[in-house]
Formats: structure tokens, sequence, C-alpha cells
């Protein structure tokens, strides 16, 4: 007596299809946690001065909403160590606001070493560099992945 296989149910092979769909050639990609991209995504907020809530389209009818950690760049700490970087972070973060509206778009789009984000270069709808033009304004430093240096002076003493 021969078993009959079951079918695969299409609810369990949505995302997976959804995901060869939008990115083709995709499979390598998982091996490497990493999305070339364009991945078009509308801004929610600015988290802080180097972070955005965005909400991408990832399929017909679905979205995903993340944090993304912007590649290039180190801004101030919202709980800042003293006075000075909680100014500075504020003033990062409104201007990050202000650049970062509506539409971006995402590039190079990999998993954070922080849980619950993404880091990803982002592009506003004119092509500018999202980190380039935080550079520009003097609120941010360029970031490597390596150690972040101190925003407040060492206490002397």
């Amino acid at each position: 007596m021969t078993q009959r296989s079951r079918p695969i149910p299409l609810s369990s092979l949505a995302l997976p299809v959804a995901v060869l769909a939008i990115f083709p050639g995709s499979l390598p990609v998982f091996a490497k946690d990493r999305i070339t991209g364009p991945v078009d995504a509308e801004i929610v907020r600015a988290i802080d001065g180097d972070t955005l809530e965005v909400r991408a389209t990832i399929w017909i009818g679905q979205e995903l909403t993340t944090h993304v950690r912007i590649r290039g760049i180190d801004a101030p700490e919202e709980h800042a160590r003293c006075s000075r970087e909680k100014t500075m972070a504020d003033a990062a973060t409104r201007k990050l606001a202000e650049l970062a509206q509506g539409e971006v778009r995402l590039t190079n789009v990999e998993n954070d070493k922080y849980g619950g984000r993404v880091i990803a270069d982002v592009l506003m709808p004119d092509g500018t560099a999202v980190a380039a033009a935080m550079l520009s304004s003097g609120l941010v430093r360029p970031y490597d992945g390596g150690e972040r240096q101190p925003w407040c002076e060492a206490a002397s003493g």
C-alpha cells in the first residue's frame, strides 16, 4: 500500500514565495544575511540621530515595520552621559526627522548586531544618502562599526 503525500498548504509558502518574487536571486542573500535592495520604505519616525523606524511593503498587502540603523554614522545618544550629549542628541534627532520624511530607499540591508533592527544605506527620493546629509550637518560623525568614541569630555581631576 503506497502512502499519498500531503500537499503543502499555500499559507506556508507565502513568505518564501514573496521573498523570491521581491528579491530575485535571494537564495544567496539568505546565506549572506544581506539584501542588496533597493527596498522602498516609508518613514514612520526618527528614533534618534542615526536610527529610523520605517514601514516597507514587502509583498502585495504585506508590510514590515522595523528600525533601521543608518550605515556610516554615529549620533550622540538620547540616554546621554552628560547634558552636552543630550542636547546634541536632540539636535541630531530633529535634523534626521527634517531630512528623512516620506519615502526612502534602503540598500545593502543586513542584520545589525542588536536584535530587532537592521543596518542599511538609506537614500532620499532624490538619491542623496541620508548619512552624507547628516555628516554635512555636523551633528553626527563617521562610524565604521568599530569602537564608538565618547561624546562627553572626560572628567578632569
